[in-house]
């Protein structure tokens, strides 16, 4: 009994406060993305040259605690690619991750945002086309 109140007492501890939501701009509803979709992450720069549209902002936080902060990082950016993906994102824009501390949980909390895009074809319809440019960007804090 008491190992199994110290590995419940563990995964509690593992496992924080988290939660992550999006917000949908525009009257368009578009397909969500299949569970097995990777969802890009574009600099500004990567999409440049190619037409999107923003349909919606992207939001998701999660408490520190005693996780190695990139572990956290990778969290927070996979809910965020879930969030993406339930939107009908082609890819995701304007990552940052920020990280403050929170003086009433006494605790650091990660947090990112980003905005969720479709690519234009030529004939100028979003959510059909493919990115003419697609490299990862990397996440610092």
């Amino acid at each position: 009994m008491k190992r199994c109140v110290s590995i419940i007492l563990a995964l509690t501890l593992l496992s924080g406060c988290s939660s992550a939501y999006s917000v949908k701009i525009g009257f368009k509803n578009y397909p969500p993305k299949p569970d097995t979709y990777n969802v890009p992450i574009l600099s500004p720069d990567d999409v440049h040259n190619t037409h999107i549209t923003v349909i919606g902002k992207i939001y998701a936080s999660k408490e520190l605690l005693i996780l190695f902060e990139e572990t956290v990082v990778s969290m927070v950016v996979k809910m965020m690619e879930d969030q993406a993906r339930k939107l009908g994102a082609d890819a995701m824009v304007n990552l940052t991750i920020t990280k403050q501390f929170d003086r009433l949980i006494d605790n650091y909390i990660i947090s990112g945002k980003a905005d969720a895009v479709v690519f234009e074809t030529s004939r100028g319809k979003a959510g059909e086309g493919t990115p003419k440019i697609i490299k990862p960007k990397e996440y610092d804090i």
